[in-house]
């Protein structure tokens, strides 16, 4: 994994964010701009950084065919886009009010980083649950 942050992530994150400041560079802070910034990293930005870390992380976990990874990300990316759709604007208007422009994508990777080690944690503790329950039902036959 930081492998993949320094190599793609980060590259992308910062490439991406760059684009993001030019088109808005030397516009004023109404509320407009900070809605019309973050309605454009919801809509633009957060989907292609998404698909390429569910990408990254399905060849991470073995898939090798483009057809795996390609329905890897179909099945979750929805998901993952709906919890950064929910927590992710509130994080960006903070950013927008509180932060130069040039500290976002460290700040967002930090946010990140912390809800993705909840949800992978989350995620982690539910497959060893159903795991176990599978196991105890087979015990019990």
């Amino acid at each position: 994994f930081a492998l993949y942050g320094l190599l793609i992530s980060g590259p992308l994150n910062h490439f991406l964010y760059e684009i993001l400041n030019k088109v808005f560079a030397g516009r004023a802070k109404t509320k407009l701009n900070m809605f019309l910034t973050i309605l454009a990293q919801n809509v633009v930005i957060s989907p292609i950084l998404n698909t390429v870390f569910l990408a990254a992380n399905a060849v991470i976990a073995g898939e090798r065919s483009v057809e795996r990874v390609a329905a890897v990300v179909k099945a979750r990316l929805l998901g993952m886009m709906k919890v950064s759709w929910v927590v992710f604007p509130c994080v960006q208007l903070f950013a927008a009010k509180a932060l130069p422009p040039l500290v976002w994508v460290p700040f967002f990777n930090a946010v990140a980083f912390t809800f993705g080690t909840y949800f992978n944690t989350q995620g982690k503790i539910r497959a060893l649950q159903a795991k176990r329950a599978q196991e105890k039902d087979g015990k019990d036959e």
